[in-house]
Order: structure tokens, then sequence, then C-alpha cells
């Protein structure tokens, strides 16, 4: 029922009333639709579920929601976000060991990648990182893992896909649960990260202007895709994740962040506490999954 269907059959019942009364009402009638719609036209619809309920309007997913134009930009935050006690100064200190659970080198995909001498710096700086968290924490010794994994084919785990060059940065495994892991290591501090459409934006909370707007990959939901299809054959639990690793300006706030594909973006602290709960993997186990990953290395 629309704003002025209500209108009309709320005044429709007000026959019995004399006219003056009549009048009265009417005018608080339209009064109030007359707020309904300027109140709304001004108030984020999550936030006034009357619009909803009256107009029939759906509420957006966060994928649905189109880039706002914002007036400025800038380079980086303008101050810390969330310090974790994993920032890039504090790892500098910890060193990184090749361990016998360990498959292929953390950033050794980028080395043949398109991406600029920047980028590839930290992007690797990023994986390096999260392979020495994983250590300092004692969880690498839960699973085997996997570093630099090129996709696999649709039909066979452990051929290639052919002319395909992006990687997938880190596969844990326990013996149950596949964990595929994208890393990014973008700027951080002070910022909000929001999807808008195929788009991320990062934006700094003290000024608003935007500080990080950039295109998301594809590559996660393929992988996801692919590993779901030849796991669930296997009895195995696909979990997909892309991780913020955090910069010397600590953890940016994640506002329900998605990929493509809906894999969540989280926080390195996040993901931390998630395999946390995973059980150890045993010693004695035996995989076709872990012989055909491994053949997937770059």
């Amino acid at each position: 029922m629309t704003l002025w269907r209500l209108f009309i059959l709320t005044f429709i019942t007000m026959g019995e009333l004399q006219f003056e009364v009549k009048i009265i009402l009417s005018i608080i009638i339209s009064l109030f639709v007359s707020g309904v719609i300027v109140y709304g036209a001004n108030t984020d619809i999550k936030t006034f579920p009357i619009i909803k309920l009256l107009t029939k309007h759906e509420i957006f997913s966060p994928l649905e929601l189109k880039a706002p134009q914002t007036k400025t930009t800038q380079k980086q935050a303008t101050r810390a976000g969330a310090i974790t006690g994993f920032e890039p100064r504090t790892l500098e200190k910890v060193p990184y060991i090749k361990m016998e659970c360990m498959y292929g080198d953390p950033g050794f995909g980028l080395n043949n990648s398109n991406f600029s001498d920047k980028a590839i710096k930290l992007g690797t700086e990023g994986e390096l990182n999260f392979a020495k968290v994983l250590q300092w924490t004692g969880l690498i010794t839960r699973f085997k893992s996997f570093w630099s994994v090129g996709m696999p084919s649709r039909n066979i785990l452990a051929q290639r896909m052919v002319n395909f060059e992006s990687d997938i940065d880190c596969i844990l495994f326990n013996g149950r649960t596949v964990w595929l892991v994208d890393l990014k290591n973008y700027k951080s501090g002070n910022l909000e990260y929001r999807n808008y459409g195929s788009r991320l934006r990062g934006v700094d909370l003290d000024t608003g202007s935007t500080v990080v707007d950039r295109e998301m990959s594809q590559n996660m939901k393929m992988a996801d895709e692919i590993f779901r299809n030849h796991c669930n054959k296997l009895g195995y639990i696909v979990k997909s994740r892309v991780v913020f690793m955090p910069t010397n300006l600590g953890a940016a706030k994640l506002n329900k962040v998605y990929w493509p594909g809906r894999i969540p973006a989280v926080n390195l602290t996040d993901f931390l506490q998630e395999i946390s709960n995973e059980p150890q993997i045993p010693a004695d186990l035996k995989s076709s999954f872990i012989s055909d990953v491994y053949k997937l290395l770059k």
C-alpha cells in the first residue's frame, strides 16, 4: 500500500466524524506524511524502516552501493588505527624459518607478476610477515601450509590452469578444513574500508577524504569455486578469506567488506582468532590433497 492510498483509506474511515474534525485530522495526516517523505529522503534507509514498509523498497546490500563522489583525496591516514602487535616494524625482529610443514615460499609468485616493483615489494612483505606471524604464534604447526599456489584447473586438482598467472597466496590444510588466503598489504591507519559495487574504498575517519579507491579482483571467487568443487568430492570444508595485514599505522576498520563471490575480508587478528579454533593436523595424515596441491606450487 502506498502512502497516498493509506491517506485516502484513512480519510474514508472518518466519514462519521464532523466536517471540522475531519479537516483537522486531514491536516495532521498530511503533515505526518510530508514529514515521513522529507525525513526519509535525508535519512539512511536502514535507519528509517517505515520507508521500506510503506513503499516496498528493499534495503541494499553493501555490494550494491554505488560509490559516492567525494570531494577530496589524500595519500594516507591522518593518524594510526588499532595497533595489533604485528606491525612490520615489530616483525622485522622476528626471524623467518622454513619449516617442514611449509611447502613453497611466501611471496615467490609475485616475482613473475606484471605488478610494479613497489607493489611486488609490498606484496612480498605482506606474505612474508603473514608467515612470520603464523610461526610466532605457533599456529603454523596446526596445518600443512602451501605458499604461492597456482590456480588449479576445474577438472583436475593437480593440474594448473593454462594461461592464468595469478596465484593463491596461502593455503592452510589440517585434514578437515582448507583455508584459502588472499593477503592484502593495503594502506591502513584510521581508515574505514567499505564496498561500493565492484570497488573498494578506504576513507579517512577524521577528514572523510578518500585514501584508497580500487577495483576488486575476481580471482578469489574463482579459486573458491574451483576448490569447493574438488574438495566436496574429498569431504573437506573450504573457507576463503581476504586478510588485511597491518602496516606501521596499525589496522584499518573493515565495515562488512566482501570480495566478489561474497568472500569475507578480515583483519589479521580476526583471522588468527578464526584458525586458532581449528584442530591440529594428524601426524599420520595421508591425503591426495597434499600431493595434488604440491604440484601447483610456482
